[in-house]
């Protein structure tokens, strides 16, 4: 629900439905902020390992970018909505059809 004053001080409510498909779209796009969020872990504890700083764990900074760099990529694609997987999950209303 969005409220909006009027310039006359009456204030209108808007309801904006959101379709299954949409709330859908919004948990995959949290779940690619998850992602990208833990690649930057990744990436930073990489550098971290190339530069020598933890000493537990030398010679794993390739691993921590290769595993940073996938979750980098799965991220952004289902931040940018994942289009595949919210086709395959509702065909009808990803197309612009409507549902039955």
């Amino acid at each position: 629900m969005v409220r909006v004053r009027d310039i006359d001080s009456n204030i209108n409510y808007y309801f904006i439905e959101m379709t299954p498909c949409d709330i859908f779209g919004i948990i995959v796009r949290t779940f690619g902020l998850s992602l990208v969020i833990y690649a930057i872990w990744y990436l930073v504890y990489g550098i971290a390992t190339m530069a020598g700083l933890p000493e537990e764990a030398p010679g794993y900074g390739v691993a921590f970018f290769i595993s940073g760099g996938t979750y980098l990529t799965m991220g952004s694609y289902l931040l940018r909505g994942a289009p595949g997987v919210i086709r395959f999950a509702y065909p009808k209303q990803a197309t612009g059809d409507e549902p039955d």
